[in-house]
């Protein structure tokens, strides 16, 4: 695969990624206001747990973006 598709790629799954923690992130924040209020339980350790791990993997996809933008910088010609 070239560097421009497998950009794409990576750049495609960033987001949705991205999207998916930003999401668990909010309804975790939601949960946890309410807890704060007095109004609803405390977000489980598990819930935490994957809020993380949904985080993370936005934040792998993201490293990868960036080595391959260094990788195909270190290979590009000068004239």
């Amino acid at each position: 695969m070239d560097d421009v598709a497998q950009f794409f790629l990576l750049f495609e799954e960033w987001e949705v990624a991205d999207d998916a923690a930003a999401r668990a992130e909010c309804c975790l924040g939601r949960t946890l206001d309410a807890y704060c209020e007095g109004t609803g339980r405390a977000p489980s350790p598990g819930e935490i747990d994957q809020v993380r791990q949904l985080r993370l993997l936005a934040a792998d996809r993201l490293r990868a973006i960036r080595a391959l933008a260094e990788r195909t910088r270190r290979n590009a010609r000068v004239l």
